[in-house]
């Protein structure tokens, strides 16, 4: 047993909110100390420019040598991804005609839709974390954008919970200020609405977009913003017209890895979205509880596509940069 699967037994099964709250509570101390732990261990480290001379790559000698190391390196490949790869296909071949409708596509769109959302508003929020932090001498606000990254330490039953709690508190405050003043019975806005699952989304993922957009502003040089701003060109300005045109493929690297992560992401998904929503993860995830375990292999193998062209886009992207 995990916290995560302790979390989930005690919400779903046991129907013991306040439990699954406590062990949340619990397991967010526990990383928290550990990263303070980590932090704390490296504070004097310093980076030094040191001086090498390249590796020069030594031929294999040996036919059997050579075999052999193939052999050790095929190995991993086959049993991670070749072999459990050509499984999913071949129960994919056999279930498609029961698995492979119209509420299948249309749950593919709704994925599709949900991680090009989340992924375009959350490198949005990493732009607003780095620049107003860059933009501003104040450590709070350095440390602010710190904590903001701290969700992808996380478990996203953790965060579920985490924003379902406030979610909620402010729906029912909404709801009696509604009823009070206006006689209106209006229901649950946030909660239990796709704001609230992008929300989530966007603080377990932050992380994943925040360092590649940081990084890739990191090799601009400081003396373009400057040379901008010593011409009356404003911060904003500046950054849209001249930084982000510069960086745009560590935006995009940004972008792709955040939507890559949101389509399968189950954890949290399982928890906040709306009754008329689903993805493929949670689609796979139904299949699989219910003991139908070949009906799952399409909706996983459309993960995988999902997460694989992009993934091969942003490789390509790398090398020719």
């Amino acid at each position: 047993n995990t916290f995560v699967t302790g979390i989930f037994r005690a919400w779903f099964a046991l129907e013991e909110p306040d439990t699954a709250i406590y062990l949340s509570a619990l397991l967010i101390v526990i990383v928290l100390v550990l990263l303070m732990l980590e932090r704390w261990q490296r504070k004097n480290i310093r980076i030094a420019s040191l001086k090498y001379s390249p590796l020069s790559p030594r031929r294999i000698t040996g036919k059997w040598m050579q075999w052999f190391i193939l052999v050790v390196l095929l190995v991993p490949i086959a049993l991670g991804f070749i072999i459990p790869l050509a499984q999913l296909i071949y129960w994919a071949f056999l279930t498609a005609a029961q698995v492979f409708n119209t509420d299948f596509l249309y749950i593919s769109f709704q994925s599709l839709g949900i991680g090009l959302v989340t992924a375009l508003i959350t490198i949005w929020f990493a732009l607003g974390l780095i620049y107003f932090s860059k933009w501003n001498n104040l450590v709070s606000v350095r440390n602010v954008s710190k904590i903001g990254i701290l969700g992808y330490a996380m478990p996203g039953a953790v965060i579920a919970i985490g924003v379902m709690i406030p979610t909620l508190a402010l729906d029912k405050w909404i709801i009696g200020m509604m009823e009070q003043h206006f006689g209106l019975n209006i229901g649950f806005l946030i909660h239990g609405s796709m704001v609230a699952l992008v929300y989530a989304y966007m603080v377990r993922f932050l992380a994943v977009a925040y360092h590649p957009i940081e990084s890739s502003g990191q090799k601009i040089s400081k003396s373009i913003p400057d040379s901008s701003k010593m011409l009356g060109i404003g911060n904003i300005r500046t950054l849209f017209r001249i930084e982000l045109p510069l960086m745009k493929s560590g935006v995009l690297s940004a972008f792709i890895l955040v939507f890559v992560d949101v389509m399968k992401e189950l954890p949290l998904t399982l928890i906040l979205k709306p009754y008329q929503v689903n993805t493929l993860a949670v689609k796979a995830y139904e299949y699989a509880s219910d003991e139908r375990v070949m009906e799952a292999a399409l909706p996983s193998l459309f993960i995988i596509a999902t997460a694989a062209i992009p993934i091969i886009f942003l490789n390509r992207l790398q090398v020719t940069d």
